[in-house]
C-alpha cells in the first residue's frame, strides 16, 4: 500500500517515479525501441529502466548501451529520455542524452562491461558486507558497468538506492569500488544519478 501511495503522490505532482530495475516493463520497451529505431550515428540498448513520469503521455528514464555505428565503434553507457504522447510515435527528448561513462583504452581508462547480474567474484562476494555499513540507505546491484586499471581496478556498479525515509523513496547510484594490489575491495565513491 506504501508503493501505491508513493506513486500515486508523485505522479501528481508531475515527479519522476523512480524505481530501477533491469526488468524494463513492457510499454517502456515498446516505446524505447520505437524512439531509437532507425537512428543513424549509433545504437542504443536499454539496460535499466530508471523510471517514469506522466506528462501529456510518459516520459520513461534509461540507463542505456549506446554503441557508435560510424569509424570505431566506441561504447557509453547514457542516461536518457524516451517521450511517449497520447498519439503519435515515441521520441527520445532533445538534450535528455547524458553520457556517464564511456570506453577508452589504456591504463586509466574504463572498459564497458554492461553485464546485469553477473559480477567478478572477488567483488559479488563483498558486495553484501559493503553495502550492510552505510545507515540509513540500501544498495542493491543492478549492474556490473564497468571497470578501469589503475594502481588496482576499480569497479563501477551501478545500484538501485533505498533510502529508509518515511514514505521509502528510491533512486539510482553509481557506486566505485576500488581494489587494491592485495585484493582488499573498499567503497571509493557513491554517486546519485539524477
Amino acid at each position: 500500500m506504501k508503493t501505491q501511495v508513493e506513486n500515486e503522490t508523485n505522479l501528481k505532482a508531475g515527479g519522476y517515479y523512480t524505481n530501477p530495475t533491469t526488468k524494463i516493463p513492457r510499454e517502456a520497451l515498446i516505446a524505447f525501441r520505437e524512439a531509437t529505431s532507425g537512428l543513424d550515428g549509433a545504437g542504443y540498448k536499454p539496460l535499466i529502466f530508471v523510471g517514469s513520469q506522466v506528462v501529456q503521455g510518459v516520459n520513461y528514464k534509461f540507463i542505456a548501451l549506446a554503441t557508435s555505428t560510424v569509424r570505431a565503434q566506441t561504447k557509453a553507457l547514457v542516461e536518457m529520455e524516451v517521450y511517449k504522447p497520447l498519439t503519435g510515435r515515441s521520441t527520445i527528448k532533445r538534450g535528455s542524452i547524458k553520457e556517464l561513462v564511456s570506453e577508452g583504452t589504456g591504463l586509466g581508462a574504463w572498459k564497458i562491461v554492461a553485464a546485469i547480474g553477473s559480477y567478478p567474484q572477488k567483488v559479488a562476494s563483498v558486495l553484501n558486507d559493503l553495502f550492510s555499513s552505510i545507515d540509513g540507505v540500501g544498495y542493491s546491484p543492478l549492474m556490473y558497468a564497468a571497470q578501469q586499471q589503475v594502481s588496482g581496478v576499480n569497479h563501477m556498479i551501478y545500484c538501485k538506492q533505498t533510502k529508509l525515509t518515511n514514505p521509502v523513496s528510491y533512486g539510482l547510484a553509481s557506486v566505485i569500488l576500488y581494489e587494491n594490489i592485495e585484493g582488499k575491495i573498499i567503497i571509493q565513491s557513491v554517486t546519485t544519478i539524477e
